[in-house]
């Protein structure tokens, strides 16, 4: 193996220190011309920096270029949070809006269903509003599902109301639902009274909505517009209930248009009532008893 020379070894060694002593000696040089000529290091100074100068501006245009893109980016993203922020809570408002919205429906339509429960103070059995839950009408049936039942005290040919206007009567009744069988149904039948004179017939449901007035006196007259409420015979249904109004008048087909409109019905109002609740041995019949309790 070959030997380095220590001359050469030596001499590059030298070398470096000669060229700091020369470079330490100028700088000294530099300082104390500095001080002394002070005016001419400035004017030197000064044109540099003003040759130099939109050289540096030039090569830091895209550096400039490249900072401004990434300020802005984030700018951009952060005005990009905050409009998707903005519009989540925008949903959320409509969202609660709409909802507020259908409370104070609901909170509408439930009072003026217990200013309805203030009507009846003197009938006897329970007043409570139930909502639809399924509407069972075909071409054969009319009934509803109501979300009470016998866990609420409600009992067979219970009646049901739509603000005061008669519905139907409670056919079936299971813990926690109720079977409402609707006065349009073929199977019902109710008795009512017509017109001031209260003309005594009977409604007869069709399984369309405009029920049959049957059975009326022979020789009466009976119009379109005539009111007809309910009798109270047969203990069934209290008397004075609202059914509806006489829509069509021919010899032997007369038809009521009902006031309540079962397809639009949210909640109904279950009214509990029986003629078992008349005393018998008073003989009275369901008016006078009424009468008398006022």
């Amino acid at each position: 193996m070959a030997r380095r020379s220590r001359h050469g070894l030596f001499a590059r060694i030298n070398t470096q220190y000669t060229y700091l002593i020369i470079l330490t000696l100028i700088a000294i040089l530099l300082l104390a011309g500095g001080q002394f000529y002070r005016n001419i290091y400035d004017n030197i100074r000064g044109g540099v920096m003003f040759v130099t100068s939109p050289i540096i501006k030039i090569v830091n245009a895209p550096f400039t270029f490249i900072g401004q893109m990434s300020q802005n980016v984030g700018n951009y993203q952060a005005l990009q949070q905050k409009h998707e922020d903005l519009q989540f809570k925008l949903r959320q408002t409509s969202y609660w809006e709409g909802y507020a919205r259908k409370l104070l429906a609901e909170n509408y339509a439930l009072r003026q269903r217990w200013q309805l429960a203030e009507d009846f103070p003197k009938l006897p059995g329970n007043f409570l509003v139930a909502r639809v839950i399924a509407d069972l009408s075909g071409t054969f049936i009319d009934s509803f599902l109501i979300n009470v039942g016998s866990n609420n005290n409600i009992t067979v040919n219970d009646i049901a109301l739509d603000n005061g206007a008669l519905i139907g009567r409670i056919i079936d009744v299971k813990s926690n639902y109720s079977r409402i069988l609707l006065l349009t149904d073929i199977n019902s039948r109710i008795p009512v009274v017509v017109g001031p004179e209260r003309l005594r017939a009977i409604m007869a449901g069709n399984n369309s909505k405009t029920p049959d007035l049957l059975f009326a006196p022979i020789d009466t007259i009976i119009q379109p517009d005539m009111e007809v409420v309910t009798s109270g015979h047969g203990g069934v249904f209290p008397p004075g209930i609202p059914i509806g109004r006489i829509s069509y008048s021919a010899p032997n087909d007369i038809r009521i248009e009902p006031v309540a409109v079962p397809e639009k019905l949210e909640y109904v109002d279950i009214l509990g009532f029986s003629a078992k609740l008349v005393p018998n041995e008073n003989k009275l019949s369901i008016e006078e008893y009424y009468q008398e309790r006022n």
